[in-house]
């Protein structure tokens, strides 16, 4: 399966900041998108390549959040 139909297997926030990544937007226009701190771009960028790697490798548990409280990562 390639990138762009992984990335659409992700919830929406952590999908949304791997495209704008990927288009080359920095982690300021990436924060504003998602509404939330400069500071928490990185570690999402992180989480959601870490679930593209566990997806593309098979592991759909990869699109279970365990410790994410928030609607940014698609956590209910």
């Amino acid at each position: 399966m390639d990138r762009e139909h992984l990335i659409d297997r992700l919830p929406e926030g952590l999908a949304t900041a791997l495209r704008l990544d990927d288009a080359g937007q920095d982690h300021e226009v990436i924060a504003t998108a998602l509404g939330i701190p400069i500071e928490s771009v990185p570690v999402l960028l992180e989480v959601a390549n870490g679930k593209l790697t566990r997806l593309a490798a098979g592991d759909d548990a990869a699109l279970v959040n365990e410790d994410c409280n928030d609607n940014t990562t698609g956590a209910r």
